[in-house]
């Protein structure tokens, strides 16, 4: 295309997306001067330096949701980013004072076909648009919006928009440099996994414990989205899980290796307690994909490896498993950490003889024994043993070698045998007998696998440290899976009712499918984001509602309609409508003007919560009187026992009302929550602002909401033609990754997981229902349709193997 043509195109799009942008900024909830502020800055950064969106949206994407607070449906600080980033890279586009094409110019290239299937599928999605307004009576613009209002299909329609806005920009960055851009995006995944894993942690830590699995508590950590339930943590973990598995296969040093492993390590523990059955199925299946993708790259490897390797991992299963039964949480550990010093025993300790190892091992189990009978009868006493002994071996792995010196090899085998006898002293210290002699068999397996493998001709696992890292990064992640299903009776619950819970949803499906009554249904879809509505208003008036609210006016003022549940069947489930509040300890009071046409009964209520599930609270319930007439209530909380939390893991918290009565219906207005000071702590109380700063609730019946399937989402919206499209994409780009032009591509494989893990999730969630997930997606599917291994022509199998991972 001509340069003038593109600069014109260029100069065009960031004037448009600065003005939106800069509009949106002046509406947001709160402090908007500042955020029109933040928008312009955030624009100039994106002018100055192109290339900074792809690091930093990705990294921001899940920590820059704050509709809880805010109120914003219908729009989000995603928005802003989107098109902060768009006006900053397009005006840099349009004032370059040359537009080159780079060497790379036929790589990143869509090819013509491509580019029609995705031109197809955005008709496809302004279709689904049109219908979706069309469905919900006809376009009206509101900031806010509900899940009811014309303003939901374009907030779920624009995010394919969002992702097509910034491609060009993407593919401009990654023909220029091709290897700084894919790390930049890889880095900002990793880097919004860590914020992510960082919330989970903070969360559990305020709300339950983190070695606490037996509590029906399932984190959310800052996707509000999950408000009436939904899977947008779990399809985001699965999207980026395989991004940290490829900071792992990247060469690095000692220190980034070790970051690397503690995030890892955290978000793991953030997929385990999701507790969500899809999770744990699209993350092995992402990294069998991402496994045998980079398996088929390499040399054939011999298939003694896989045995050795399926024994091993086999035998360490069994070992932790007899470990944590009577031992716990802290004999399982201990465990962990004699595995860790027994892999970082350096390449000298190969060289030593079998005597010399018999000898030190035997001499450093006395040593430990001895220790351990004076420490156990001591209160804490062998924890602070087995932590000396750990600081010994410690302060000797970072030793220089010593293959020269008998005596440093000698005195490294006995202080692994201390270590050893140490963590055994654990297990009978807090365990008993049952965990000492448990804790000896798996300990037993640890020193003769490590004595076996430094005495062999090829060490069992290669001595570098990323190879041993890994392995033990591995063990953890084993670990962790032990202690998730054994630890607690929660997930043992989950996985004793899948059958039922399949059944349950089969159901659903069936009844979300059968909304779709004429040809044009069928064909065309419903509409974007009309699936809530029509279970409401049309559909399935037989199934279970939560509950449901409208804001109305009268006499030039407005008022919360706000419903009860209607049930077939008792879920225990309260539908909220609710507001932030600082949960603070004391005595609160609820003021409210009520008037309901039958006798009713009102909840209110002020806890600390996340999200969905509540910590402490003050609880009261009030009987109304049927009468047309306007109530003055005056309620009071007893909020004593409430808490903030400490500063690294804060308890957030929600004033909420809620309609018990099955059926019923209360209007609302003038709501006020008195703080023991004296402070009304609510805003926007007389709803003259809409739902801004209020939120809806539904904490654990949430089929209205969601159809619970990826395809069948895009079905319902967009009928089979959009179905068929989205297949054809999905299909094509696994296709490319895996088989086609772009398998011999370093990251590849990545991608690959991601999407299948994606893929995975949203066979049990309708995850393209969440804005920001759904762009993220977008983004991936459209860097893996472009994908090319190399200009011309196929790496061959050896190049590829010795090419360095991006």
């Amino acid at each position: 295309m001509n340069n003038g043509i593109v600069r014109l195109l260029s100069a065009f799009t960031a004037l448009a997306c600065a003005a939106a942008g800069a509009i949106a900024a002046w509406h947001y909830p709160i402090f908007p001067m500042l955020a029109a502020s933040l928008f312009v800055l955030w624009a100039g950064c994106c002018f100055r330096w192109p290339s900074l969106w792809i690091l930093a949206i990705a990294a921001l994407l899940p920590v820059t949701g704050f509709a809880t607070w805010t109120g914003w449906f219908a729009f989000e600080e995603l928005d802003l980013l989107v098109l902060g980033a768009a006006a900053g890279g397009y005006a840099s586009m349009a004032l370059r004072d040359r537009i080159t094409e780079p060497q790379t110019s036929q790589r990143w290239r869509l090819s013509l076909l491509t580019r029609i299937v995705l031109a197809a599928f955005a008709v496809s999605c302004a279709v689904g648009i049109y219908r979706g307004i069309a469905d919900a009576g006809g376009f009206e613009f509101d900031w806010i919006g509900n899940y009811h209002s014309p303003m939901n299909s374009l907030r779920l329609g624009k995010s394919y928009a969002m992702a097509l806005l910034l491609w060009p920009l993407l593919r401009t960055e990654l023909r220029t440099n091709e290897r700084r851009t894919l790390n930049r995006l890889g880095a900002g995944l990793v880097l919004g996994l860590g914020a992510v894993s960082i919330a989970v942690l903070a969360e559990r830590a305020a709300f339950t414990d983190l070695l606490n699995f037996s509590t029906d508590y399932r984190t959310t950590a800052l996707f509000w989205e999950m408000h009436v339930g939904g899977a947008a943590l779990d399809g985001f973990l699965a999207l980026t899980f395989p991004f940290v598995v490829r900071e792992l296969h990247r060469k690095s040093g000692p220190v980034r290796l070790g970051l690397v492993l503690l995030l890892m390590a955290a978000a793991t523990y953030a997929c385990f307690t999701t507790f969500s059955r899809g999770v744990y199925l699209a993350i092995p299946v992402g990294i069998a994909t991402l496994t045998l993708l980079l398996l088929a790259r390499r040399p054939v490897i011999p298939w003694a490896f896989y045995a050795r390797m399926t024994a091993f991992a086999a035998i360490a299963i069994c070992a932790m498993y007899l470990v944590f039964r009577h031992g716990g949480y802290r004999s399982l550990a201990a465990l962990l950490a004699t595995v860790a010093a027994g892999l970082a025993l350096n390449q000298s300790v190969r060289g030593a003889r079998f005597s010399t190892w018999s000898v030190a091992l035997i001499a450093g189990l006395i040593v430990g024994a001895v220790v351990v009978a004076v420490t156990v009868p001591i209160h804490k006493a062998p924890y602070v043993a087995f932590a000396l002994a750990f600081a010994w071996n410690a302060a000797l792995s970072f030793r220089a070698p010593t293959t020269t010196r008998r005596g440093g090899v000698f005195m490294r085998l006995v202080a692994f045998g201390v270590l050893v006898a140490t963590a055994a002293g654990i297990a009978l210290y807090w365990g008993g007998e049952a965990a000492f002699v448990d804790s000896l068999v798996a300990l037993t397996f640890a020193a003769v696998f490590t004595t076996a493998s430094a005495l062999s001709a090829t060490p069992w696992i290669p001595t570098d440290l990323r190879s041993r890292s890994i392995s033990f990064g591995a063990l953890c992640v084993l670990a962790g899976t032990i202690a998730v299903f054994g630890g607690g009776a929660y997930m043992g619950e989950r996985m004793g009712e899948a059958s039922n819970d399949l059944e349950l949803r089969t159901s659903h499906w069936k009844d979300g499918i059968a909304m779709l009554r004429t040809a044009d249904d069928w064909w065309l879809g419903r509409g974007v984001g009309r699936f809530p509505a029509n279970y409401f208003f049309h559909a399935v008036a037989d199934r279970a509602l939560p509950g449901s609210f409208s804001l109305q006016q009268s006499d030039g003022s407005r008022y919360l309609e706000l419903a009860g549940p209607r049930y077939p069947t008792s879920w225990g489930d309260l539908f909220r409508i609710a507001q932030r509040v600082t949960p603070l300890p004391g005595v609160y009071t609820a003021l409210l003007e009520v008037r309901s046409a039958l006798e009713t009964d009102l909840h209110v209520e002020l806890c600390e919560q996340q999200l969905l599930y509540n910590g402490e609270c003050g609880v009261a319930s009030r009987k109304l009187r049927a009468q047309p007439d306007w109530q003055q209530l005056s309620i009071a909380l007893d909020g004593r026992q409430l808490s903030p939390g400490p500063w690294y893991a804060p308890r957030f918290g929600f004033f909420a009302v809620a309609v018990e009565s099955s059926g019923h219906t209360v209007d609302i207005r003038n709501m006020a929550l008195i703080s023991p000071d004296g402070r009304n702590l609510i805003a926007n109380r007389d709803f003259a602002e809409g739902m801004l700063h209020w939120i809806p609730i539904s904490e654990r019946y949430h089929l209205p909401w969601h159809i619970k399937n990826m395809e069948l989402n895009v079905l319902f919206d967009q009928g089979i033609v959009g179905l068929t499209i989205f297949l054809l994409l999905l299909v094509a780009a696994l296709w490319r990754l895996a088989f086609g032009q772009a398998r011999d591509h370093p990251v590849a494989p990545f991608l690959a997981a991601s999407l299948v893990g994606f893929t995975v999730v949203g066979g049990f969630d309708s995850l393209l229902d969440v804005p920001r997930l759904a762009f993220l997606f977008y983004l991936l599917l459209l860097t893996s349709l472009a994908l090319t291994a190399a200009t011309g022509r196929r790496l061959p199998p050896a190049t590829v193997a010795a090419t360095p991972a991006l």
